[in-house]
This record gives C-alpha cells, structure tokens and sequence, in this order.
C-alpha cells in the first residue's frame, strides 16, 4: 500500500468522525503510548474513577489514580536503568 493511501484513508477517517475528535484520539493515543498505558488500563481506570464518584468518594478516586501515576512512573524508570544497565538503550 502507498503512502498515499495511507494519507487519504487516515484523512477520510478524521472527516468522517471530525476532526476536532480525530485530533483528541491522536493525542490520547501517543500520550497513552508515553506513558505506557494501554487502552484496556485506561479504561478500567476510568470506569473505577466513576464507580468512585457515583458513590461520593471522588477524593480517594483521585488519590488512588495519583498512586497509580506514580507507581506507572516509578516502574518505567526501573525499567528504563535496567535496560540502560544491560545496554539495550
């Protein structure tokens, strides 16, 4: 497939939802990719945060998803000096 395909089935896609929309998944997708959370993680993420706020305890919602960001930062950069150490990088 040339990349000329590629650019027009990408950019009938983004009129299709709009693309406003199509800008905010790109985004969503690469920051989910830097931090190295899947999709799936996301949104079980999400959902516990609702169940959290549907039951009136949307402070430790927050406060559990803030433990979470960090234990997701702090095993990345594990990661990150063990390969550095094994020089994969």
């Amino acid at each position: 497939m040339g990349s000329g395909t590629v650019y027009n089935i990408i950019q009938e896609w983004r009129l299709g939802i709009g693309i406003e929309k199509a800008d905010k998944l790109r985004d969503l997708a690469l920051k989910l990719n830097k931090t190295g959370l899947t999709v799936n993680k996301c949104a079980i993420g999400l959902r516990t945060l609702m169940i959290f706020k549907k039951y009136g305890n949307l402070k430790l919602a927050i406060k559990n998803l803030e433990n979470s960001k960090k234990n997701i930062i702090s095993k990345k950069k594990t990661q990150y000096k063990s390969m550095k150490k094994k020089k994969v990088l």
